[in-house]
């Protein structure tokens, strides 16, 4: 098993955290059901948990956990073929191919929702700016962010909803101008 620091321990729980969804419903669009999907997906945590020494960090978790995945699924499958029909390896590999392809295409939708969000965020007044940042960058709470700005709670509750909503629009019509 990997002997981690505390270090890469909290990376491994944030990396697999994080990926989580996306492998999860990887395993569960190669197998017959959820609770094997779930079995799957906890011998393909062990098993990375087991690897982890050998990621390197700053290169594609979600691609090294998906073969991980793999593998895992194929030793489902070669103790269910005895019992029955199942995939074979080339319908695994296009599976595989397709669903790296949604990753990558879902990661760029999400680049350009970020850089949309950002450009928005600049042109919003200097006042909601502040709030965003009192709120969201250092984590303040809505009461905080009150009685530092001299406000009701209530009132900032209302900015924030004012601010995401133009910033909604914002990024819509940003998305939608990209689409043309």
């Amino acid at each position: 098993m990997a002997n981690l620091g505390d270090g890469r321990a909290d990376e491994f729980a944030q990396l697999l955290t994080l990926h989580e969804p996306r492998l999860f419903g990887y395993i569960y669009a190669l197998v017959p059901n959820i609770a094997d999907a779930e079995d799957i997906y906890q011998d393909t945590a062990l098993a990375l948990w087991r690897k982890f020494e050998e990621y390197r960090p700053g290169t594609n978790f979600a691609a090294w956990a998906r073969a991980t995945a793999r593998f895992e699924v194929q030793h489902f499958f070669r103790g269910k073929s005895r019992r029955r029909l199942c995939f074979n390896e080339s319908l695994l590999d296009e599976l595989t191919e397709t669903q790296s392809s949604i990753d990558l295409a879902s990661d760029s939708v999400q680049e350009l929702y970020a850089e949309a969000l950002r450009r928005c965020k600049d042109l919003l007044p200097g006042n909601d700016q502040r709030l965003i940042e009192l709120c969201y960058a250092a984590t303040a709470s809505i009461n905080q962010t009150a009685v530092r700005l001299g406000r009701s709670p209530q009132s900032v509750c209302n900015s924030l909803s004012r601010i995401r909503r133009v910033l909604f629009d914002c990024i819509r019509q940003s998305m939608e101008a990209k689409d043309r």
